[in-house]
């Protein structure tokens, strides 16, 4: 029986063994909707620090996650439940879930995502109502609801994506191609960032910053204020290292969870 605090996540392989990439894919983006859930959630100093407490490694796998021995379990409880309920919304109606944004929203879009890479359905399981089982149809709602919002703003997003430049005039005009959209975002990148941002050219990283959209709600420039590189396919586990718990690239499991907190990539 869960805690009121926990969430436990499960996933069925399309065939027998499961994509480590589509594991951790899965893993992560459930954690960016409960962290922006609690953005709007948890008026408390208490830190939130999201860690694993139990793993199933036989399919389906299960993980299960909790919000840590110091972190209010009433607020901890209140944060799940509507991120699920959040998503459950989004499996039945193109409307914005309470607690929820336009960033809440992507993070739910790109959940089910491995839906179409060897998942073939992923279980989101509290101590409260029934588990839900969300599909493409999150995606679908998404989309629609972005569709939906008209007025043009400013608001702090991070993108995944590889960073490019062109030398126009003598001066760098740098770019990440976002990988939800395979579109170029202009990037406006402060002067003391130019050698960190020349260092990441031709990878993929993380781009985090203020991001402009127009009047559809389509990603225009981005003002970046942090850069992260992230590790190529070879330097993910493998799916030995996973069956051995090493589920987090050799890091210690609650450092991982607690670099996810802050929307940093492992």
């Amino acid at each position: 029986m869960l805690k009121n605090n926990e969430l436990t996540i499960r996933m069925t392989a399309k065939a027998d063994n499961l994509s480590v990439k589509s594991f951790m894919k899965t893993v992560n983006e459930a954690i960016k909707v409960l962290n922006s859930v609690a953005e709007k959630i948890n008026d408390t100093n208490d830190f939130l620090n999201w860690r694993i407490v139990y793993v199933k490694m036989e399919s389906p796998l299960e993980i299960t996650l909790d919000t840590g021995e110091r972190f209010n379990q009433d607020i901890g409880s209140k944060i799940i439940n509507a991120s699920v309920n959040g998503i459950r919304r989004l499996e039945d109606v193109a409307d914005m879930p309470e607690y929820f944004d336009i960033n809440t929203i992507r993070y739910a879009k790109e959940l089910v995502k491995p839906l179409n890479n060897g998942i073939e359905d992923i279980e989101l399981i509290t101590n409260e109502d029934v588990p839900i089982k969300p599909t493409q149809h999150v995606a679908a709602n998404a989309d629609l609801i972005t569709k939906s919002i008209t007025k043009q703003h400013l608001t702090w997003t991070t993108i995944e994506g590889m960073l490019d430049f062109a030398d126009v005039h003598g001066k760098y005009e740098f770019k990440v191609f976002d990988l939800l959209t395979d579109e170029a975002v202009k990037c406006t990148i402060p002067a003391q960032q130019f050698e960190e941002a020349k260092m990441a050219l031709g990878k993929r990283v993380f781009i985090t910053g203020e991001a402009k959209y127009n009047n559809a709600y389509k990603l225009q420039s981005i003002y970046v204020k942090k850069i992260d590189i992230l590790p190529t396919d070879d330097n993910l586990p493998t799916i030995e290292q996973l069956k051995h718990l090493n589920i987090t690239g050799g890091i210690d499991a609650n450092e991982y969870l607690e670099r996810l907190n802050y929307g940093e990539e492992t």
